[in-house]
């Protein structure tokens, strides 16, 4: 689907290019093999994952990475908006272009004692 206010689903302010995608939920290989189809962005910074906690997110992180050649983040939702409206498998949000501009991942860890 093309929006033709920003062209092929993704935006352009001021150097930074975004591009949105989805797919359902299968193997980390088969996911990530359908998000690298539909994210072409040019000059990657990094990938934003969006994913329920049946994903294998960090099997599809790893994989997806591989592909792309850029960091992966993510965290785990119950549904997500996607380029076609509410999903429950997985979005991505690839960010790039000419910007300047460093990524730095952590992790971090819920512990129940965190949460009281």
């Amino acid at each position: 689907m093309t929006d033709d206010r920003e062209g092929p689903r993704d935006g352009r302010r001021h150097g930074l290019r975004t591009q949105q995608a989805s797919c359902a939920l299968g193997t980390s290989t088969a996911m990530a093999g359908a998000l690298h189809e539909k994210l072409s962005i040019e000059d990657g910074k990094g990938v934003l994952l969006f994913a329920p906690s049946t994903c294998d997110l960090d099997g599809l992180a790893t994989e997806l990475s591989r592909r792309l050649g850029v960091p992966m983040f993510g965290c785990t939702t119950a549904g997500a908006i996607g380029p076609d409206g509410w999903t429950s498998g997985v979005v991505a949000v690839a960010f790039g272009g000419d910007v300047d501009f460093d990524v730095f991942p952590i992790e971090l860890e819920r512990r129940a004692a965190d949460l009281e």
